[in-house]
């Protein structure tokens, strides 16, 4: 049988900006991810504005960050 599909809405109810520097450490032979997060930015944000933001703010680290994540939560309701 057919899988039935509903449709539905979502909603950004927030979204941050999250960098990841690697540390010297290691863990388990594995290195080890420091994170730093901004909270509070516009989940209605592009992601390529979100990536220039990051580029601004990552200097003030006085690190290149490994990598860079938008965390976005979302509320999802039935259409």
């Amino acid at each position: 049988a057919l899988p039935i599909l509903f449709m539905v809405n979502r909603t950004v109810v927030s979204s941050a900006l999250k960098f990841g520097f690697e540390t010297e450490e290691e863990k388990n032979g594995q290195p080890v991810i420091e994170t730093k997060t901004i909270s509070n930015m516009n989940g209605l944000a592009s992601d390529e504005d979100f990536q220039a933001v990051a580029g601004e703010i990552a200097p003030l680290y006085n690190k290149v960050p490994d990598v860079v994540y938008r965390v976005d939560t979302v509320a999802l309701e039935a259409a």
